[in-house]
């Protein structure tokens, strides 16, 4: 093994040591035989595969399905929040989506009523919604008649409905779409990246063989409802790291929270900036850049992800692996599909199975499904 090598794999063993160190017991979601639990970092089961379903842990508690019913848990494996709600999200900044009356599918729309709880299962929102974002900054997006608006952390309308679309707030900032409905079936919907998973956001669109496109444009509010950035861009996304993604005249750059250029708009297609860095399309391939636009990482890859501590997975042909920030191969692409590194372990899909693996390639876990 080479000097450069084998000190990069040092460098990977060591963001795992120092990951786990100041996580304490990180689990890991898991299925085996069509029942759900939690393993440990190395494998290890640490609560009973006895669920239906159940999602990652987020500010201490994990949502788990039983018996038909979703709840949350605590590290421990206890109910903290006993089995009572069609569906629940992730807890963010001490709230939580829950379902009542149906359930979001795979979509967020195909039904159901959304509310909000506390982390003592207090009702803090009843399920009324028919759609609504997670908290950000202490606000979360609900649609009122089809209009967006914004609640604080009690349930209190702080902004009216009065937009189309609304994103989620970051750096003072969250994302409003304005303009005209040409027909009611239209949809602009806020879909989740995996059933679990709350990373990213992505726009799509229903009933594309029924609807007349809408006519309007993209522009940003502050906290206090006050758009601080003219709707102007045909298409934009939320705030990462104090930058936006806008496209403008066919291309795509970053503005800052006061509407200035930051990135010259020059790329066919752009990610949010993670860790500093934000992936970039030219001529069909995909590489990074930094904050002033500089290109740290070449386009070379057919497909890529952001980094998430210190990695991002990509995609070479048809098969998926790993990189680090300064574009160095730490997985070979070899999976059919990978998802983002979370907390040391990677869930990765090779011939067909579900696996997590180590950072270092090693399978952790097999699940059956």
């Amino acid at each position: 093994m080479g000097k450069m090598k084998a000190w990069r794999l040092f460098l990977v063993m060591l963001y795992i040591a120092i990951l786990y160190a100041q996580s304490g017991s990180i689990l890991f979601p898991v299925e085996k035989n069509g029942l759900w639990g939690y393993i440990d970092q190395k494998g290890n089961i640490k609560i009973e595969l006895k669920f239906q379903q159940a999602a990652p842990f987020n500010e201490g508690l994990a949502a788990v399905k039983i018996d038909n019913q979703w709840g949350f848990i605590n590290s421990s494996g206890e109910f903290c929040i006993e089995p009572q709600f069609d569906y629940c999200m992730s807890f963010h900044e001490g709230r939580a989506r829950v379902w009542r009356d149906g359930n979001p599918g795979k979509t967020g729309w195909t039904g159901g009523q959304i509310g909000f709880i506390d982390q003592n299962g207090k009702i803090i929102v009843r399920p009324q919604h028919k759609h609504a974002l997670d908290y950000s900054e202490g606000l979360a997006a609900i649609y009122v008649k089809g209009k967006c608006g914004f609640i604080d952390l009690n349930g209190k309308i702080i902004i009216q409905p009065q937009f189309f679309y609304c994103g989620t707030f970051s750096n003072e900032r969250a994302l409003i779409w304005v303009g005209e409905v040409l027909d009611s079936t239209f949809y602009i919907e806020n879909e989740i990246e995996s059933y679990y998973d709350e990373e990213e956001s992505t726009y799509i669109f229903f009933n594309v063989d029924e609807i007349d496109f809408p006519r309007g444009k993209y522009g940003y509010i502050d906290s206090a409802g006050q758009v601080v950035i003219e709707p102007q861009y045909e298409t934009a996304a939320d705030f990462s790291e104090g930058l936006a993604a806008v496209e403008i005249d066919d291309f795509f750059g970053f503005i800052d929270k006061n509407g200035g250029i930051a990135v010259k708009p020059q790329f066919t297609a752009v990610g949010n900036f993670h860790s500093g860095l934000a992936r970039f399309l030219n001529n069909n391939t995909w590489g990074y850049i930094n904050k002033k636009g500089m290109i740290i990482i070449k386009p070379q890859f057919d497909e890529c992800g952001d980094f998430h501590g210190g990695f991002a997975r990509i995609k070479i042909g048809s098969k998926w692996g790993f990189i680090d920030n300064k574009g160095i191969i730490i997985i070979k692409p070899q999976f059919d599909w990978v998802e983002d590194n979370r907390q040391g372990l990677i869930k990765i899909k090779d011939q067909g199975q579900w696996k997590y693996i180590s950072m270092t390639g090693k399978t952790i876990w097999t699940f059956n499904k």
